[in-house]
């Protein structure tokens, strides 16, 4: 669920967004959400309304524009226009960059002389957040006596209430994971938290989900933090190593790995065959990314033989330039 857009007299922030991003944009406007800031996004345009001229009226309305900047922003014809009318009536101005991003030379002029915070310049999310936070022209739009709040805390109820109102944010997650709807996901995930539901094997659902969202740095802490509540999860380790891998830091990635296939192996209970194909196939793309193509099939082979699809074997190989015939070799050169 998106937070609610404001509709009034006082001051607001207008948030400018492709919606290729919505789900990393959305992740923040729920920061900025919960710290009492004052917003309009154009998912707030009421049924029936012209759109161009309800957009340009809440722009013009609002107290500074927050623009958050990527490939495909830059791509929107829309997402330019507000900036240009932003800048042309001298709006106090921030933009976010979400990702390194190539701009037309005209609009690199212009966004120059700007506020701007470049997402991938922190190694936290919290400092990220508090950057923003700390933007001057931010002030004017947080409603009066407001602080930072948690999800509604759940008193009165009895352990099977609880119990049953978590199987259903679970379910309701499952399936916002299946949609890709991951800033969704997460919200609900953080409401079990406040249900009391602190075990590592929703800790790692709240890894998974901000992995999935592309902050890396919060994956890694929710992943330690489950690991320190059950040591003896080899998926947890296996999950550290997917995020490393994914940044590139295959050599982190590795001992990860191996230290879940060794658990895997030594204890076959403690995950799901699911589990253990999939851990294999990970380090197999690692430690062939690496270099090592010969120990590469070899563990292709094995989560091959642990169920692991034929389709998804074909896409680590073509990632690693290898045949996929050659997995099956008895002998690997």
């Amino acid at each position: 669920m998106r937070p609610g857009v404001y509709e009034g007299q006082a001051p607001y922030v207008f948030i400018s967004y492709a919606h290729k991003d919505t789900d990393r944009v959305f992740e923040i406007v729920s920061e900025l959400d919960r710290h009492g800031y004052r917003f309009w996004y154009d998912e707030g345009i009421a049924p029936g309304s012209e759109w161009p001229e309800d957009i340009a009226n809440h722009l013009n309305g609002a107290a500074m524009l927050m623009a958050f900047v990527s490939p495909s922003s830059m791509q929107s014809e829309n997402c330019r226009r507000e900036i240009n009318f932003a800048l042309s009536k001298r709006k106090p101005f921030l933009s976010i960059v979400l990702e390194e991003t190539e701009m037309p030379l005209g609009m690199e002029m212009q966004l120059s002389t700007q506020q701007s915070i470049l997402r991938y310049n922190f190694s936290t999310w919290e400092a990220f957040i508090d950057k923003i936070l700390k933007c001057p022209d931010l002030a004017p739009c947080k409603r009066e006596g407001s602080e930072p709040v948690a999800p509604p805390r759940q008193e009165g109820i009895s352990d099977a209430q609880r119990e049953l109102r978590l199987m259903e944010l679970f379910e309701q997650a499952r399936e916002l994971h299946q949609k890709d709807q991951y800033s969704q996901e997460l919200k609900l995930l953080l409401n079990a938290w406040d249900l009391g539901r602190k075990d590592a094997g929703y800790v790692i659902k709240l890894g998974r989900c901000y992995r999935c969202l592309g902050n890396h740095q919060k994956a890694l802490e929710y992943y330690e933090k489950a690991k320190e509540l059950d040591p003896n999860d080899p998926t947890i380790y296996g999950n550290i190593g997917v995020v490393y891998g994914t940044i590139g830091q295959d050599e982190k990635a590795r001992p990860y790995y191996e230290r879940a296939i060794a658990m895997m192996e030594a204890s076959p209970a403690s995950a799901s065959s699911y589990d253990i194909a999939v851990t294999y196939a990970n380090y197999a793309l690692s430690i062939g990314r690496l270099g090592d193509l010969k120990a590469a099939k070899k563990n292709l082979k094995i989560a091959k033989d642990r169920g692991y699809s034929e389709k998804s074997i074909e896409y680590i190989c073509q990632q690693l330039k290898i045949n996929p015939k050659s997995i099956d070799r008895r002998f690997f050169f």
